[in-house]
């Protein structure tokens, strides 16, 4: 055993031998030195430990044991393996303890041990034979650097190393076997710290130290289980996790400053060079073979530390450190099961997740200041590969990858004294990758079910007081990534190549908000934030049966609460400046050609936004927020399938929703002054373009697509009551739901339709002062724009919504001689020309009137010239039509009738005259449904209008320059809403469709 000093049986034999079948063992060198404790009478030198405690002589190092082992193994052990291996250094050196009197210590400490433990076994053409199950273990405890002063002053200065490494390549093999070949191998890296700390009790510590530390378990896992039937399986869980606690400065009734510089990684089965010159961490495989060559992988890397933070109880403590941690577990993974039963699937749960508290700075009754610079890496897992050709259940894949980070960072909380933090936090979390596998000429294989997830939850660059004066200043770069491209591919294959994921983008981020009961907080700060969840699908069923279609819901809602400012008594200010990507999920497609029930796709994107920033909110005090908000939020993209001459193949269902839900730039002052500042550029998109084909089949090609868009958002809203309010806000907003939509083909009836169903509503609040002896001013810059589905005109007003317009000032159904205003059914072809071409308001010219017939309900019109003679039925001359028309039966059209004139029965009634419709806001029915220049059946299935309350905001618009709320007729006025709670939306559009046709041209 190299740097141990370890005499080992083991290392006069053979290396190429077939190794002991129970060898390993727990090894623990202990260094224990160069400690000073203080004391009344003067300081002393703790005494030196050098020992080890290990169980080699009872396993493998035992030449009895390894006898018997190599005598029998052959025959009776059949060259199975169990060897649990660790290794666990203890260093504890260069600590000072004041005990009564002074201590102190200046020195280097270093340890370092290697025990590696790889395996060379075999159990091709055997049963029960050359299966491993083997534990490395490295874990690295140090404790060097602390100054704790009781009663006296305690002072260190020391610089330590550690590392620790074990683990090697396990390989063996089932080929043409049974139950053999099979590998359970958990690869440990654990460094444990508790270094550079300064605590003082009844005195002064001080330390000025630094530390580094490094744990290793590595090897690849190599087996295969070809021709076998359960050989091959492997079980892996790499381990790679991170304990700190260093560089803090925690004074209780005394003084402690840290000065230090941590650092620590943990590998834990990685490979160096890979298998066969490739890096892969795991390769087995079970072709052809039954129940053979799967492998389970959990995988976990993750740094959890608490450094560099000042803590005073009624005292003055510092923290100057920097800490850089880095952890990975686990790497690529390949197999295949092809021309096999249940062999070649991969299960993966790779799992990163760094924690971390740093550079806070908490004070009781004191002064406290941190200063922090953190640089975090964890990675877990990678991609996966595997080949499931001519099977039956094989080479499928399960893959969930959860990636966070969890930071408390540059946080400033005072109770009754003065708190400063400094924050500059780096991190980068990763799982997983790409997922690949096939599924040819095969049944129920090569299918994927991949659920990544990214999850930020951190509250860092925050000033809080009681009773004092906190200050924070915070950068933050965080990349969190999850997953990979998912890519399945199929011929001829059966219930196969099919994949379901479910990207997801979430989290919960406070930063830079300042709040006191009573004091002056103040922060600064930066974030830039990435998160990516996931990536585009890719399958294909060509001339395959259930197979290649994608069911995909990639969902990005990361939550954000920022640069607000809250006091009651004092003053308070936050400077923010925020950057956020969020990205779920991808493009999707899918190949179902030739196929039956292939290359359908289901998406189902959604993307929010949801912040509340740059908000003041004062109470006798006065309150300042300053923030600056970019953010992106996209979730899905395209989706492109192909059925031709397929059968209920090719098809693509898409329901797509954006809603950025948004609450910013709001000032609030009860006998305070308060300012808000923000600026803000907002992204949000649900899904893309949808394209599908359908030639020459059946049921296929179709394009089914709901895009959902809203847009609820409060922002710009000064309020003061005996105060001063001032809001200033500058806001770019898209919300994007869907896209363009296309598809083609031919065959059946029920082939390559394109039917939209958009759904949107817009609900902005802002630019309303409200004053109650007091001022609030605002001025407010607002640009926003919604898309939604296969928009035509993407600049399209705000507050002009897709839908059909009612009328808002009514309060009941519509009456007999009413009718709604349906100016969204301008567009809608007629023959040659718009609707909006047709003579509805006025008398058309007798050339325009040839071939048309105008239903007169009894009416005898002379025949030949259709004008209308002025001097027998008295029309004005200018022959125009006032109001509004009422509908006629028939095709979708209008019919002009005089108002009062025309004789509707022999008996001289005339038809009542139409009023123009009490319009006095325009509001929008959130739904649109598709119509094409044909009679649309009432089985289509209108969607029904939501109950609506009593009172509705439908429609309302509010004036960015004015102090009230304006109505779209320009009146300074509310709107009145009608009551809706009871319509009965089946009876009114029943009556809608069955009254209005096409006119006959």
């Amino acid at each position: 055993m190299l740097g141990t000093g370890i005499a080992s049986a083991q290392e006069n034999v053979n290396p190429d031998a077939t190794p002991s079948t129970i060898d390993g063992g727990i090894t623990v060198p202990i260094d224990i030195e160069k400690n000073a404790l203080g004391t009344p009478v003067g300081q002393r030198e703790l005494p030196e430990i050098h020992r080890e405690i290990s169980t080699n002589q009872l396993t493998g190092a035992n030449p009895l044991v390894r006898d018997v082992s190599d005598r029998y193994d052959s025959s009776v052990f059949r060259g199975n393996v169990v060897q649990p291996n660790a290794v666990v250094p203890v260093n504890i050196c260069g600590n000072a303890i004041a005990a009564g009197g002074n201590a102190g210590v200046e020195t280097t400490c270093s340890q370092s041990v290697a025990q590696p433990d790889a395996v060379l076994t075999d159990g091709s053409n055997g049963s029960l034979a050359g299966n491993v199950v083997a534990v490395g273990l490295a874990v690295p405890a140090q404790v060097t650097g602390n100054a704790i002063a009781v009663l006296g002053n305690a002072y260190a200065n020391t610089s330590a190393d550690q590392s620790a490494s074990t683990g090697g390549d396990i390989t063996t093999s089932g080929e043409r076997s049974t139950l053999s070949g099979n590998i359970a191998a958990v690869q440990g890296a654990l460094p444990i710290q508790v270094t550079n700390n300064a605590v003082g009790g009844g005195g002064n510590a001080y330390t000025d130290s630094d530390a580094s530390n490094s744990a290793e378990s590595l090897g690849s896992l190599k087996t295969d289980g070809d021709n076998s039937s359960g050989g091959g399986n492997v079980v892996g869980v790499p381990l790679a996790p991170i304990a700190a606690v260093n560089g803090n400065g925690i004074a209780g009734a005394g003084n402690a400053d840290s000065v230090a510089k941590n650092s620590a990684t943990a590998d834990a089965g990685t490979t160096r060079t890979g298998i066969n010159g490739i890096p892969s961490w795991t390769q087995t495989s079970g072709d052809p073979a039954t129940l053979a060559g799967n492998v389970v992988q959990p995988q976990l890397a993750g740094p959890v530390s608490v450094d560099d933070n000042a803590v005073a109880g009624a005292a003055n403590s510092t923290a100057t450190s920097s800490t850089v941690n880095d952890a990975e577990a686990g790497g690529f993974t390949s197999t295949t099961g092809e021309g096999s039963t249940l062999s070649g699937n991969l299960a993966d749960a790779p799992v990163a997740l760094p924690v971390s508290g740093g550079g806070n700075a908490v004070s009781a009754i004191g002064n406290t200041a941190a200063q922090h610079s953190n640089d975090v890496t964890a990675k877990a897992g990678d991609g996966t590969y595997t080949n499931g050709d001519d099977s039956v259940l094989g080479a499928n894949t399960v893959t969930a990858a959860p990636a966070g980070a969890v930071d408390v960072c540059g946080d400033a909380v005072a109770g009754a004294g003065n708190a400063a933090a400094l924050c500059d936090n780096d991190v980068t979390s990763e799982t997983g990758g790409y997922n690949g596998t096939t599924g040819n000429d095969s049944v129920g294989s090569g299918n994927i079910g991949q659920v990544p997830v990214v999850v930020p939850g951190e509250v860092y660059g925050a000033a809080a007081s009681i009773v004092g004066t906190p200050t924070s200043t915070t950068e933050e770069h965080k990349s969190i990534t999850s997953g990979g491209t998912p890519n399945s591919q199929d011929d001829n294959g059966t219930v196969s190549s099919n994949i379901v994921t479910a990207p997801t983008a979430v989290g919960a981020q406070a930063f830079g908000d300042a709040a006191a009961l009573v004091g002056n907080p103040n922060t600064d700060t930066a974030s830039d934030t990435t998160l990516t969840a996931g990536g585009p699908s890719n399958a294909t069923g060509h001339h395959g049966s259930a197979s290649g279609n994608i069911v995909q819901v990639p969902t990005s809602n990361p939550a954000q609460v920022f640069g607000d400012t809250v006091v009651a008594v004092g003053n308070g200010s936050s400077n923010v400046d925020s950057t956020l990507e969020s990205t779920s999920g991808g493009d999707a497609t899918s190949d179902g050609a030739a196929g039956a029930i292939a290359g359908n796709v289901v998406s189902a994107p959604e993307a929010t936004a949801l912040e509340v920033f740059g908000n003041a909110v004062g109470a006798g005090s006065n309150v300042e927020s300053d923030a600056a908000n970019h953010y992106s939020s996209i979730s899905g993209g395209d989706v492109t399938t192909t059925g031709d001459r397929g059968s209920l193949s090719g098809n693509g269902v898409a329901a797509q929703a954006a809603a950025p839900v948004q609450v910013f730039a709001d000032t609030v002052t009860g006998a305070a002054n308060g300012y808000s500042n923000t600026f803000g550029d907002t992204t949000v998109i649900a899904g893309g373009d949808s394209t599908s084909s359908g030639k020459d089949a059946s049921l296929a090609g179709n394009l089914v697509t709901v895009p959902v868009n809203a847009v609820p958002t409060v922002f710009g809203e000064p309020i003061s009551a005996a105060g001063i309010s001032k809001t200033t806000s500058d806001s770019t907003l898209l919300s994007q739901a869907g896209g363009d939509t296309d598809t083609t083909g031919n065959g059946g009836a029920l082939t390559a339709h394109d039917i939209p169903v958009p759904v949107e509503a817009a609900a902005q609040v802002y630019d309303v002062p409200v004053e109650v002896l007091g001022e609030a001013t605002a001025l407010v810059y607002t640009n926003t724009t919604q898309v939604t589905g296969e928009d035509a005109d993407a600049v399209r007003a705000a507050d002009v919504a897709r839908g059909v317009d009612l009328p808002v000032g009514v309060d009941s159904l519509l009456g007999a001689t009413e009718v709604p205003s349906l100016t969204n059914l301008n567009r809608l072809p007629v023959g040659s020309e718009m609707l909006s071409t047709l003579p509805v308001n006025q008398l058309p010219d007798t050339d325009q009137l040839s071939g048309v017939e105008l239903p007169t309900q009894g009416l005898d019109l002379p025949a030949g010239d259709l004008s209308l003679p002025t001097d027998e039925l008295g029309l004005p001359e200018e022959r125009s039509f006032g109001g509004t028309l009422p509908l006629v039966g028939g095709n979708f059209g209008f019919t002009p009738v005089v108002q009062g004139l025309l004789p509707l029965t022999p008996a001289g009634r005339s038809l009542p005259t139409v009023p123009a419709a009490p319009v006095a806001v325009p509001a929008t029915l959130p739904v649109v449904v598709p119509v094409v220049p044909v009679a649309q059946p009432r089985a289509l299935g209108t969607p029904a209008l939501p109950a609506l309350p009593t009172t509705s905001l439908s429609g309302l618009k509010l004036d960015a320059t004015g102090d009230a709320l304006k109505a779209a007729d320009g009146e300074r006025s509310l709107p009145t809403a009608p009551a809706l709670a009871g319509l009965d939306t089946r009876s009114l559009f029943g009556n809608l469709e069955d009254t209005i046709q096409m006119p006959r041209i």
